[in-house]
């Protein structure tokens, strides 16, 4: 694609459905990487409720423990298909040929000057895909037949999504309760301090938690350091090996 910065390769992530080839995500990117899929599947899941299996290639951008958390968070099994088996992923790589046949063969790329409006042609293309006839499914679109069978579909409220769709990291906390991420300081309760902790997170780091022993999430902030030196804080004295307890600083 030709942008104002010069040429861009782009990037088009999919999922399919296997019993209907009911296209349930689909987006497109100037990268392709494992934040991209979790926002196609993330979208899918929101819409369409979550799958009992997600079956993926053995791609970085699949296979780490980012997806093993998210679909064990969601109750979806997570499946890999083995190399050299080409009929594991034939119904999606079915329908990317589909998808090159019939959109992308007939585009002008001159005469889109931003991802979104790529991005606009291309739900265009696969809402009527998802609308057509399709003759392995007797008659049926694509559409219909995924909605045939409601009781298959296993919705999860926003909550939960909110909850299932963030990325998970650990950190050592400094003695002044400071955490680092994306060379980004943030701070969290001095009970922390020193501590290894779990981190859950958005991509776009607006929302940051600590993991807690009962699995509650709570909130981290920026560290704001004027403030967070201000902090009283209780600390434990050494002295000949017995332990004296120190007062407020």
């Amino acid at each position: 694609m030709i942008t104002e910065s010069g040429k861009k390769k782009v990037y088009i992530i999919a999922l399919i459905d296997d019993a209907s080839r009911f296209i349930t995500g689909i987006d497109i990117f100037f990268q392709d990487n494992f934040v991209n899929l979790m926002s196609v599947m993330r979208s899918a899941v929101s819409k369409y409720g979550r799958p009992k299996t997600f079956n993926f290639d053995n791609g970085s951008s699949y296979k780490n423990r980012q997806m093993e958390l998210l679909c064990a968070r969601i109750g979806s099994t997570l499946n890999y298909c083995q190399p050299y088996t080409p009929t594991a992923k034939a119904k999606i790589e079915r329908w990317f040929r589909t998808m090159k046949d019939q959109w992308m063969a007939s585009l002008d790329m001159r005469a889109f000057h931003s991802l979104d409006e790529l991005r606009a042609s291309l739900y265009a293309f696969v809402n009527a895909y998802n609308q057509a006839p399709h003759s392995s499914l007797g008659g049926k679109s694509p559409v219909d037949r995924f909605f045939s069978e409601p009781d298959h579909i296993r919705r999860l409220d926003d909550a939960q999504i909110e909850r299932a769709f963030l990325l998970e990291i650990e950190r050592t906390v400094s003695a002044d309760s400071v955490i680092v991420i994306d060379h980004t300081e943030y701070e969290v309760d001095y009970r922390f301090a020193k501590r290894r902790i779990r981190l859950r997170y958005s991509p776009d780091l607006k929302e940051i938690f600590v993991v807690e022993q009962d699995a509650s999430l709570t909130p981290v902030k920026l560290l704001h350091k004027h403030d967070n030196s201000m902090i009283k804080r209780n600390k434990t004295y050494l002295c000949r090996g017995d332990h004296l307890q120190g007062g407020d600083e």
